[in-house]
């Protein structure tokens, strides 16, 4: 594409803003999260920690899936961004139907990236909810955090997809 429809463009692929993140308890993840807007995750806070439980519980999802892909299975831990901490923003991806994406920041072979995951897993539109939906999307998601740091190419999409169901 040209330069100019590249820069017109490229809104498309920036990481979302959010207004609120907190960091998972093994501090490998930052959770971006809205608490209003279109976006807004529940805002049950049980434990009355200022975090909602939500965003508790997809930190400490995500905390696990690292634990058993990296730390038991063996896989290298994905690319780093500038921050040294993994992204995982949480929006209303029910419009798309989409459970999870996993987005490279680069296009090189290999790549840091970010996760975007439902905010809620609550609408109708997802045949799995709640808890079960988050843990299997963010082992899905985050494996393809993994694949990244192996190789990076579209050609490998089907192959992406394959082994990420596998890891789910």
């Amino acid at each position: 594409a040209s330069k100019p429809t590249q820069a017109s463009l490229a809104f498309l692929f920036q990481q979302p803003r959010t207004a609120f993140s907190t960091l998972s308890p093994s501090g490998s993840f930052l959770i971006h999260y809205d608490r209003t807007g279109s976006h807004a995750v529940d805002p049950t806070d049980s434990d009355q920690n200022g975090v909602p439980d939500y965003v508790d519980a997809v930190a400490e999802v995500f905390d696990d899936v690292w634990e058993h892909q990296v730390d038991q299975l063996g896989y290298l831990e994905p690319p780093s961004d500038s921050d040294g901490l993994y992204d995982v923003y949480l929006r209303d991806l029910s419009a798309t139907a989409q459970f999870g994406i996993t987005f490279p920041q680069t296009d090189g072979i290999t790549s840091p990236s970010y996760i975007e995951i439902e905010n809620n897993f609550t609408d109708p539109i997802y045949t799995t909810q709640g808890l079960e939906a988050l843990r299997f999307t963010a082992a899905h998601e985050f494996f393809h955090a993994v694949q990244f740091r192996y190789f990076l190419s579209i050609e490998a999409a089907w192959w992406y997809e394959l082994t990420a169901t596998w890891m789910q």
